[in-house]
């Protein structure tokens, strides 16, 4: 077992799953449990003993497993820690139970940051949000900062931080204490983005030549928004407000109808 933040552990399978569990165990930070079948601590005793200790749960395993295991001991949504489960390819990461009051959604946020992958959540606070906001910031930016952008420019689209389903900026951030502040400050969901990722992604705006300058992508604001969405149009192309850069996204449409 690795020693890392008391709050979170990651569970394993010994196997192909290992290497993204000891790296999320580092970067979340979070204690690591692999599992080796045959040898105790057997995998129905490690889940038993973290329900118990950790506040969350990072499963690196097939759905399946993960809801066999842990489903007969859930209890109440207001006392059971989060679950998230990952695939072994860091695909998927899934809030499986302890969505909105444990905090699953926004710890499959940064588990889906880390594995380059997407979060799903289907709790039904978050069916209804259409919209997204990408921001890029200076380091002066303050928690103060970034909302004052934000909310200015839901309010040059007309819309409500309700409707907010995603904040996000690029993964250099993380460990920043500034943007996740902005994000409980709004009780926004919080997703992070590689320049990988962002390099994919082509803006409605210019290239930003801070972004071409400092990281070597094209935007920052404006791709964060649209990776965040799965049939996404940008209504606020790129705005600098202070030391942040907004940009906002919105759903065309939901692909079944």
């Amino acid at each position: 077992m690795v020693t890392g933040s008391p709050k979170i552990m990651v569970i394993a399978l010994k196997g192909p799953g290992v290497p993204l569990a000891e790296m999320l165990a580092e970067r979340l930070p979070a204690d690591l449990a692999v599992i080796c079948h045959g040898k105790p601590p057997g995998f129905q005793e490690v889940i038993a003993d973290a329900f118990q200790n950790y506040r969350a749960l990072v499963m690196v395993m097939a759905t399946g497993i993960a809801v066999r295991t842990a489903g007969p001991l859930l209890k109440s949504k207001h006392s059971d820690p989060a679950i998230v489960v990952v695939d072994r390819a860091g695909r998927y990461a899934v809030s499986l139970a302890g969505g909105h009051e444990g905090g699953a959604n926004q710890l499959a946020c940064d588990v889906a940051s880390l594995c380059g992958g997407g979060p799903v959540i289907t709790t039904g606070t978050e069916a209804g949000k259409h919209v997204s906001v990408g921001v890029g910031y200076r380091r002066n930016a303050t928690a103060e900062s970034i909302n004052f952008a934000i909310m200015s420019g839901l309010e040059q689209c007309g819309l409500d931080v309700e409707k907010v389903r995603f904040l996000a900026t690029g993964l250099i951030k993380w460990r920043d204490p500034e943007i996740k502040k902005a994000a409980s400050d709004l009780g926004l969901l919080l997703r992070h983005f590689s320049n990988g990722q962002l390099s994919h992604i082509e803006g409605v705006s210019g290239p930003s030549q801070a972004s071409m300058r400092h990281f070597s992508i094209k935007g920052v604001s404006e791709q964060c928004a649209l990776l965040c969405l799965k049939n996404p149009e940008i209504i606020l192309p790129r705005i600098i407000i202070g030391p942040v850069t907004v940009s906002i996204a919105r759903e065309k449409s939901q692909l079944w109808v």
